[in-house]
Formats: structure tokens, C-alpha cells, sequence
């Protein structure tokens, strides 16, 4: 533990190059001073600032990865900003819906704080109710009530074949400002993922095919969330989705990067079969699926996802990689197949399966560096 005299030192540099990095232009400067300080207090304020240049640039994913986490903070002075800048973004991503969700915590919960340009929570969420595309949703959202009429009709898919279907994908995890409610589907026949908001609107249609790809095998998919970007287990590939902007048709702009998970034959991918994950007592893990076909020798699992990094295991390489590039930040070897991979933005929790479940490696989530080895119960996970 540091000195106080240390500590105060420290403070003051890093409020110092907080200033510096302010007072650069765009941002890389503050890009950098967040990378370098994510774990001191003042980060934070960098995170804000870096987010309202990320809206202010049209990188609205961005902005919303650099402070979704900061949405719940406990302090209101920081959960406040951070909710008026999401409220921006959204708005200039067109989700006039996730706006004026945003604008009604800021009303209920940041009334009186400072959130930003010397606004509170109260005066934007008022002034956002005074805007064409804000204020009929403010009016109207109270769930309605009254009369319901319903129509039977037969179930998605059914007499299409299973060239032509539509199936949805398992989400386990969401981080950061993601909705609870937002979900995803794999459509065969338009080879393509199609985005849906929490009340089952289309968003989105990212197309999935490869050069002379027809249709897309009939795998199950799972995925992990933070925000609007999604990471997506199918077919032997993770691949990351912006599901934030809308976009209509069918187009590849929502697909930001594609990782092979396995080292067996690529073009024997729609062939794959899937299996659920056997049943488990870890909160952490939630629903999976495993790759059980011989030729594919390396087995895919999506571990951590989150601003920092998303981790996964690739065969018996454990990857990271940047969340909205798929660069890679580090890799470390020799990882048991088929490993359950979980942790947060510390650490990295490795744990083998069958006879080698009693121990867990534990791993920086930051360099990928061992921590430690663990001894654990195998029926704890």
C-alpha cells in the first residue's frame, strides 16, 4: 500500500496528464490516458470525456462501450454524466427508444445532479421532451392498457425447410448498457444474423456469407453481450456484431470481425454438430455449446467480454483481443480443449474439464501473465 504522501503524488500526475490529454484534440490522447489509468478514480472522468468526442465523431459503439459500465456506478456524479451521454448516443444512433429510457433515469434518478454542459438530469431529460423523436415516446410510456385482440397463425419457419429458417441465438451474458431484452437470430436462408431490440424489432440484418456461401448450416449459436456489440458462437467461428445502428436490408457493415474457433477444415463448417454444455453450478458460465465433430480438432468457447477485452479458447490457445477490431492484446498456450473460461476485467478464470476440474488457473486479464493455481470443487462449477 502506498504512502499518503506517494498517493498524493500519484493524484496529482494523473490529474495532470487527465488535463493534457483534455486538451488535445480528437481522441487518441484521451484514448490513451484511459488505457493507461482504467483503474484510478479519475479514469472515469476521462471515459466521459472520450465518449462525448466518440458521439460528437458518429463512433457510437464506441462511445457506448467507453461508459456502459459507468451507467450503474454508484456515485451519482459519475452515473449521471455517463447516463446523459448514452442518452446522446442513442439518439444519434436513431434508437429513439433507448433515449428516452435513458432520459427518464436521468429525470427519476439524477434530477438534481450535474450531468453535463452545467445541465442536470432534470433539464435534459425536460429539454429531450420538447424533441420531435423524443417526446411521443415520453408520452406514451406507460405500458398500455385495454382490449388485447389475437391472431393464431403458424410458427416462424415452420414449412420453409431448413434452408430457409430462422432460429434464435442463446445469450448468456450481458455487460455494460446492454438491454436485458435485446436478442439475435440466425437466418439460413438470407445467410445473415438479424438484430432485435427488447420489444422484437428488427434493427438490423448483418449478412454472415462468405464468397459463394449460399446458406448457413442450421448450428446452434450462443453469444455473449456488452452493449450493442455482440459475440457470436456459430459454426466453428466467433463473430462480432454492431447491433446498435440501424440499418435496413441485408448488408456485411454490422460485422466488425470473424475468428476462426477451430483448427479442423474450414469448408467442413456448416457440417459441424453442437451439443448443449452438461449441467453446471457456476452463475458465470450460463448456457454454451460444444463442438463434437472429430475433424474439428479445436474447440471454441467464449469466455470473458467486456470494454477491455474479449477472451476466448481457440483449440488450446487462450486469445485475447480489442472488442470492436479483433486485434490481438495476448495469448497464452497449452489450455486444456474444451476448458470453462470466466472471470471480469481483473482476472481470467481457466478450469479443465473431466479429471483436471479440481484445479483453476487463474490469469491477468490485462497481459494474459499466470496469477495463480487454484484448487477448486468440481461440483462448484
Amino acid at each position: 500500500r502506498a504512502a499518503p504522501q506517494d498517493k498524493n503524488l500519484l493524484d496529482q500526475q494523473v490529474e495532470a496528464r487527465l488535463s493534457k490529454a483534455k486538451e488535445a484534440s480528437g481522441t487518441s490522447a484521451l484514448s490513451s490516458f484511459v488505457d493507461s489509468f482504467r483503474f484510478h478514480p479519475r479514469a472515469m472522468a476521462g471515459q466521459i470525456e472520450l465518449a462525448r468526442r466518440y458521439v460528437a465523431g458518429g463512433k457510437l459503439l464506441e462511445a457506448e462501450m467507453a461508459i456502459g459500465e459507468l451507467a450503474n456506478h454508484p456515485e451519482p456524479t459519475v452515473a449521471g454524466p455517463a447516463n446523459a451521454v448514452l442518452a446522446a448516443n442513442y439518439e444519434a444512433a436513431e434508437r429513439f427508444e433507448l433515449a428516452r429510457e435513458r432520459y427518464d433515469i436521468l429525470a427519476r434518478k439524477y434530477s438534481a445532479v450535474l450531468c453535463l454542459d452545467g445541465k442536470t438530469g432534470k433539464d435534459l431529460a425536460d429539454a429531450a421532451s420538447q424533441r420531435q423523436d423524443i417526446q411521443p415516446l415520453i408520452a406514451s410510456r406507460e405500458w398500455p392498457s385495454g382490449n388485447v385482440e389475437s391472431k393464431v397463425t403458424d410458427l416462424q419457419g415452420a414449412g420453409v425447410g431448413f434452408s430457409n429458417f430462422r432460429y434464435p441465438v442463446t445469450l448468456s451474458d450481458y455487460r455494460g448498457a446492454a438491454p436485458r431484452g435485446q436478442r439475435g437470430q440466425i437466418s439460413t436462408g438470407e445467410t445473415a444474423f438479424r438484430a432485435l431490440d427488447s420489444s422484437g424489432k428488427l434493427i438490423s440484418t448483418t449478412s454472415l456469407a462468405r464468397p459463394g456461401q449460399q446458406f448457413l448450416s442450421t448450428n446452434h449459436a450462443s453469444g455473449k453481450v456488452a452493449g450493442h456489440l455482440m459475440l457470436i458462437s456459430y459454426g466453428g467461428e466467433l463473430l462480432a456484431i454492431d447491433a446498435l445502428k440501424v440499418r435496413p436490408g441485408i448488408t456485411s457493415d454490422g460485422l466488425l470481425w470473424r475468428a476462426d474457433f477451430t483448427d479442423g477444415d474450414a469448408t467442413l463448417r456448416r457440417q459441424n454438430v453442437y451439443v448443449s454444455r452438461p449441467a453446471n453450478n457456476n452463475p458465470l458460465l450460463g448456457a454454451g455449446f460444444r463442438n463434437t465433430v472429430a475433424f474439428d480438432r479445436g474447440v471454441g468457447t467464449i469466455g470473458v467480454v467486456n470494454s477491455l477485452g474479449v477472451t476466448y479458447l481457440q483449440g488450446r490457445q487462450l486469445v485475447c483481443v480489442e472488442p470492436l477490431t479483433g486485434k490481438l492484446l495476448w495469448e497464452r498456450g497449452g489450455i486444456e480443449t474444451d476448458s470453462d473460461v470466466f472471470g471480469d476485467e481483473h482476472k481470467i478464470v481457466v478450469i479443465a474439464p473431466g479429471e483436471k476440474s479440481d484445479q483453476a488457473l487463474v490469469y491477468s486479464a490485462i497481459d494474459g501473465s499466470l496469477l495463480d493455481r487454484r484448487m477448486v470443487d468440481p461440483q462448484d462449477h
